[in-house]
């Protein structure tokens, strides 16, 4: 397991806890601004029906950044 920062990890990527526990998936999608262009924001989808949606799976990006100081493992993988 590689340590690396939660907001460094590409969209796509699993990321998982220190117990090797899956967290969920890093995406991206976009937020309304008003009258201005659109922000990308990023959150973690776990896959589970109730976290669907987009301000829950924010607010799962949020705590996991702050709970774990955004450090996160990513799995290595061989090519």
């Amino acid at each position: 397991m590689i340590e690396v920062n939660l907001d460094s990890v590409e969209p796509g990527t699993m990321v998982f806890n220190s117990a090797r526990v899956p967290l969920g998936i890093v995406r991206v999608y976009r937020q309304m601004n008003g009258n201005g262009p659109h922000k990308e924001v990023r959150h973690l989808d776990n896959g589970k029906w109730s976290d669907r949606a987009a301000y829950r799976r924010s607010a799962l990006y949020r705590r996991i950044q702050t709970e774990t100081a955004g450090r996160v493992f990513i799995r290595k993988v061989s090519v």
